[in-house]
């Protein structure tokens, strides 16, 4: 049984706190939120878990809306891959959302989100990359593209190691 109503965004910020600092309860207590949906969206897997805090954030639904916030768990889930994370956290680059405006950093990011969508959802990331990459100077596009291949190359390296040391 949880301690709260759910709902209670004071309870919830409190919990992604203590849980970024490594707080086991905390923890359990969002994977409960997260694998119910009471409160929050449901959600199973640690990365989706993030994007959906970035969207809680980001939307303002059962916690202060703060686009920082947003921005910073659109960016862990980012990382990991989540074309959804990796497509909001473009349009927050190129708008200047929560994050310092950079039109290079958006387009890495949209471009990304492109190469990892599911087919339904890939036009629309698409559409927003090749907008974005039109308004660009040729250096600034260029440039963009560098960034890919490097993250493209550590997320690959990062995997291997990972299951190496799983292994």
């Amino acid at each position: 049984m949880l301690p709260f109503r759910t709902g209670n965004s004071r309870v919830i910020e409190a919990w992604v706190r203590r849980a970024e600092q490594g707080d086991a309860s905390a923890q359990c207590n969002l994977g409960v939120l997260y694998g119910s949906g009471k409160g929050v969206s449901q959600d199973y897997t640690e990365a989706a878990g993030q994007f959906n805090l970035g969207a809680l954030y980001r939307d303002g639904r059962g916690v202060t809306r703060d686009l920082a916030e947003a921005a910073r768990w659109f960016g862990k889930a980012a990382e990991q891959g989540i074309a959804p994370a990796q497509y909001n956290l473009g349009l927050m680059f190129r708008d200047g959302l929560g994050v310092a405006q950079d039109q290079v950093e958006a387009l890495k990011w949209l471009s990304l989100a492109v190469m990892n969508a599911h087919e339904e959802r890939r036009g629309k990331y698409s559409e927003a990359r090749d907008l974005l990459a039109q308004q660009l100077p040729q250096h600034q596009a260029a440039e963009a593209q560098n960034r890919v291949r490097r993250w493209k190359a550590q997320t690959t390296s990062w995997k291997k190691k990972r299951r190496v040391a799983v292994a």
